[in-house]
């Protein structure tokens, strides 16, 4: 027999972002919006990591609006 589908092999490091899944939770209101990230990480390593993971809004013309950046353990 064998695989009749077509099949995607994805590889990746030990850790690494889960898909991006959109999520509605940005609100705008006047001048000012309120952005909701969710970001799910995955350690398939056997030891625990230190990562840094940053988010980054940037403009309609691809300026800089704000940078966040989080360590975790």
């Amino acid at each position: 027999m064998g695989i009749f589908r077509p099949v995607h092999l994805l590889v990746t490091s030990d850790i690494y972002i889960e898909p991006l899944v959109y999520m509605p939770g940005g609100i705008k209101n006047n001048d000012k919006a309120v952005l909701k990230i969710e970001t799910t990480i995955r350690n398939h390593s056997p030891q625990t990591k230190e990562i840094i993971i940053i988010h980054q809004l940037l403009d309609s013309s691809g300026k800089e609006v704000i940078t966040l950046s989080q360590q975790h353990i």
